[in-house]
């Protein structure tokens, strides 16, 4: 009895230290899966965002000059200059002669179609003016230097509400028109400014470091081995 006592209790230590080390075999290979699956999880989602974090500054430059449309707005608002110059040449006017108010009793008989005007301002307004004026009047983004472009857009969008498409007496349209040519030629003037302004958001000091040390970025790949 006493022989087979000492045997059972060493068959009872081995069976509980088998099952202590199994026991504990599984907890670390829980662990273990659990931090690959973590690590691979961790490296596919630093793959997805590495390059735009890389490209952050140009695609900041891209968002101002094309989405927002800034690269845009001198070609544009040329063309609404254009378009109401043309317009005025119809009337037998120039741009010169706008600031005179002499000759609105004179164009009665002058009809003119505005058509070619308001496409053209529809079409710039489409693809930068109206995009940009919004950024020139947001809370944040509209600061104080943009406030100036910010009020030459507004006007511009009023007085082009003012003009109707199609065929028109000149008597009746010509101050509108006069007013689109001087608005559209103190936006041009400001651009200088305005592309000043811009290049605060997309090349200040801390885009320019943040560009120069986005060679580093690859080094986030090891943070789950830290």
């Amino acid at each position: 009895p006493i022989c087979m006592s000492a045997r059972a209790k060493v068959t009872n230590n081995a069976c509980g230290k088998f099952c202590t080390d199994r026991h504990s075999m599984c907890i670390l290979s829980c662990k273990w899966s659990s931090f690959l699956a973590g690590c691979l999880l961790y490296t596919a989602g630093y793959l997805e965002v590495l390059r735009p974090l890389q490209e952050f500054p140009t695609n900041l430059k891209h968002g101002f000059g094309q989405v927002l449309g800034f690269d845009w707005v001198e070609v544009d608002t040329w063309l609404v200059q254009k378009a109401a110059s043309k317009t005025l040449q119809a009337c037998g006017l120039s741009a010169a002669q706008c600031t005179d108010t002499s000759w609105s009793w004179s164009l009665y008989a002058i009809t003119v179609d505005t058509l070619d005007l308001m496409r053209q301002l529809e079409t710039s307004f489409a693809r930068s003016l109206n995009s940009v004026r919004k950024t020139c009047n947001d809370k944040y983004l509209g600061t104080q230097a943009l406030l100036p472009i910010a009020e030459h857009l507004n006007g511009l969008a009023y007085v082009s509400s003012s003009i109707q498409a199609g065929t028109s007496t000149c008597s009746r349209i010509a101050q509108n028109v006069c007013s689109t040519y001087h608005t559209a030629g103190l936006i041009l003037e400001g651009m200088g400014e305005v592309h000043h302004e811009i290049s605060q958001f997309t090349n200040n000091e801390i885009l320019v470091s943040y560009a120069d040390n986005t060679q580093y970025l690859v080094l986030l790949h090891a943070l789950p081995y830290l």
